[in-house]
């Protein structure tokens, strides 16, 4: 095997940029999908830290000897033998970049505007060329964008040319492309690596998209859910599929510009995995930036094994147990970047934590999951995030999807060695079948957060813990915790705590989620609230606990409940 490694040039700036990016980031997909030669390129300061992270044995790369490239031309050298065509995309409808992307792993092709191929035009001689420009003025839909993601449904997905694991949801060209914003050109190497659809629409069926005030309302939900429903067919319920990528907050949600949405960011996220689930799809969310993809997902992973209490803690009525879920690392972005900035601070160690990562991110970064897992301290714990080995609503799965989902989800469980999952995201409490299905894989215990989007933020009914056919445990995971302060943090801990409802049960256990931020962080929160704790409850105890141990008081708390119950 030949290894390549290339620098991206930082002058390229705007238009020229993005462009340049596209075409040699898709190529970057047909060169990895070689028998013989890999490409790896670096661009950002998370590219070149795990270049230099996994170069230490015994990981992945250690024993690599790398050929550097100079420039983009050695790039597109390197590339040809794997171009059958020249596809074309045109700037003028922004959604044909995806189009063309996914054109590109199914012909082999590679992408240019038409500018950029009068430029190369003599070097690509003989090749044939497959343009979009003027294809898509609306015709079909009323609108082009539309118009062009049908059209390519009917060609490439519909007639089972492209991934039925995989479908992308990148950000095109609209709102990126003069900025020079290559945060979703980045790793366009993974769909056209795997030949997945690649598309980007809004889930609202009750507006049109920001800057396309003229498309008729709901006409983007009604092609994403023809997509979604192409993918349903494809699989045939055999396998669940993965949607790589997220909706940009601009153009679909109210953020920044755009303050005429009726829906705020976390609307429109939760509407989309909505959508998705009965489908049997679920989601990997935020993946700008995720560089390298088809790269690492070569990797091998290691024998993963989790970090487990070494004894089983008896339940104490006068201790208060908290227990810290360190997400949102559901999605190759924040495994990619944050964890990795996250992962070297020096006080993580020094309480026990969970760490939510999403276990069917092991089939894109398998050598990076397999890092944590060999530098993770004896108080670092592994659980999924969101829901579990992918994001989804259980509810919403349909009954004939179940079992290749459950299947699908114990076996990543198990790749990862996971026994719970903390943080599932439900419009309503989990049905029977639901709960049977994550008893299966998730046995130790399971939290919700339950949010009714569509009667109104913050509407849902959370019902009390509660053991699953007397043995799974059925939590609430707390998820307002202001973790800008330490001691802001600390008073929302207590208001959890000392709640009428918690001090009426005796309710001494809380699992808190906590974003994105480091274990310094979490220490100093855990300072200011044994203080504030202290000072309300003289001499009452205050543990940190693992979530494998939370779980197990939470099961003893639980049946002591019952026994009291029962007495009565």
């Amino acid at each position: 095997m030949e290894y390549y490694r290339w620098s991206w040039p930082e002058d390229l700036k705007g238009s020229e940029a993005y462009d340049a990016s596209v075409t040699l980031f898709c190529l970057q997909g047909l060169v990895n999908r070689s028998p013989d030669k890999r490409l790896y390129i670096e661009m950002t300061p998370a590219s070149r830290n795990w270049r230099a992270k996994l170069e230490k044995p015994p990981f992945s790369l250690a024993s690599i000897g790398w050929k550097t490239l100079m420039d983009a031309g050695e790039v597109l050298e390197l590339g040809m033998p794997y171009v059958k065509c020249v596809i074309l995309w045109d700037p003028s409808v922004p959604a044909t970049v995806n189009v063309a992307t996914t054109m590109a792993g199914i012909e082999q092709g590679l992408v240019l505007t038409s500018a950029r191929y009068g430029e190369l035009k003599e070097r690509l001689a003989g090749l044939p060329v497959l343009s979009l420009c003027g294809m898509f003025d609306g015709k079909e839909t009323g609108s082009a964008k539309n118009d062009a993601y049908r059209w390519a449904m009917r060609r490439y997905l519909s007639a089972g040319l492209c991934s039925r694991e995989y479908m992308c949801y990148y950000t095109d060209s609209l709102t990126e492309r003069d900025e020079g914003k290559l945060t979703y050109t980045c790793q366009r190497d993974f769909a056209v690596w795997e030949r997945a659809f690649v598309m980007d629409l809004s889930p609202w069926a009750d507006e049109s998209p920001f800057l396309e005030p003229e498309q008729e309302k709901g006409l983007d939900a009604s092609t994403m859910e023809m997509l979604f429903g192409e993918m349903e067919k494809q699989t045939q319920g055999k396998k669940p599929f993965e949607l790589c990528g997220f909706f940009n907050f601009e153009k679909y949600s109210m953020y920044g510009r755009n303050q005429t949405s009726r829906h705020g960011p976390v609307q429109t996220e939760w509407e989309t995995v909505w959508r998705l689930s009965p489908h049997g799809g679920f989601q990997n969310t935020v993946t700008n930036d995720s560089m390298n993809q088809s790269f690492h997902a070569q990797m091998p992973m290691a024998n993963l094994k989790n970090t487990r209490p070494p004894k089983e803690e008896k339940w104490d009525p006068d201790t208060l147990y908290l227990s810290f879920f360190m997400a949102d690392y559901d999605s190759t972005w924040p495994l990619y970047e944050v964890l990795e900035q996250i992962w070297d601070d020096p006080e993580r160690g020094s309480i026990p934590l969970a760490w939510g990562i999403n276990p069917n991110l092991s089939r894109i970064y398998p050598d990076l999951i397999s890092y944590f897992y060999a530098t993770a301290t004896p108080n670092d714990y592994f659980t999924s995030d969101a829901s579990a080995a992918g994001y989804f609503n259980p509810n919403r799965v349909r009954e004939s999807f179940w079992p290749a989902m459950a299947a699908f989800q114990k076996e990543y469980f198990e790749k990862l060695d996971l026994h719970c999952a903390p943080m599932i995201l439900e419009w309503e409490p989990l049905s029977e079948r639901s709960l049977d299905e994550f008893s299966r894989f998730a046995p130790d215990g399971i939290s919700t957060i339950i949010e009714d989007f569509h009667r109104g933020v913050g509407v849902g009914v959370q019902p009390d813990p509660f053991l699953w056919k007397g043995n799974m445990v059925v939590d609430r995971l707390w998820n307002s915790v202001d973790t800008s302060d330490p001691e802001r943090a600390a008073g929302c801990i207590l208001d959890i705590t000392d709640s009428p409802a918690a001090l009426e049960k005796n309710d001494n256990l809380a699992l808190m989620r906590v974003i994105w931020i480091r274990p310094e962080r979490v220490c100093r929160i855990v300072e200011a609230f044994r203080r504030l704790y202290g000072q309300r409850h003289p001499g009452r105890k205050v543990e940190i606990v693992d979530i494998y141990t939370y779980y197990r008081l939470r099961r003893q708390w639980l049946r002591q409940r019952e026994a009291g119950k029962a007495q009565k």
